[in-house]
């Protein structure tokens, strides 16, 4: 009897556990995996109550979200989850080396950040303007090159719009 309640404590455990990595599988496993390879300030998926010295950036209203611009670096946020939602970063642009977006820093090599990307689960996409373009799950990088060089790096978290909402 003993070992019947304990196999049904470890079934139980183990499947627990499951739940929990495939809750992380999806935006949230993404994002976490984002911030913890990118040392840029906000990172994606903060929420706007959690930004701090925004008045270091210069603000732009947009149609359902607004733009943070700083030097080499500018923040989209607007609804996440939903467009509806509350706001938080969904994009950020990177034009300066100083700043490292999953382990990728403007100027680094194409082929380097591409081995890197898909080391970490990412596939290349088509993009029709001749950027190079990564996707894992609802995360993107679009990477701009010049020759064989980044030149920016645009990352974003992909955003619902359940009742259809025009900007």
């Amino acid at each position: 009897m003993k070992k019947q309640i304990a196999t049904l404590v470890l079934v139980i455990v183990v499947l627990v556990g499951m739940a929990a990595m495939n809750h992380l599988s999806g935006s949230e496993g993404e994002i976490a995996e984002f911030r913890s390879s990118s040392d840029v300030p906000y990172p994606l998926g903060l929420s706007e109550e959690d930004i701090y010295d925004s008045e270091d950036y210069q603000r732009e209203e947009g149609f359902g979200c607004y733009r943070l611009i700083g030097d080499g670096i500018a923040y989209i946020l607007g609804g996440y989850p939903d467009v509806q939602d509350p706001y938080h970063v969904v994009k950020i642009y990177v034009e300066s080396d100083q700043y490292r977006i999953l382990d990728i820093c403007v100027g680094d090599s194409l082929g380097q950040a591409e081995d890197s990307l898909q080391e970490k689960g990412f596939q290349r996409q088509t993009s029709e303007d001749g950027s190079a373009c990564f996707q894992k799950g609802e995360l993107m990088l679009k990477l701009e090159v010049d020759g064989q060089s980044i030149k920016s790096i645009l990352a974003e978290i992909q955003v619902t719009n359940k009742e259809n909402v025009l900007f």
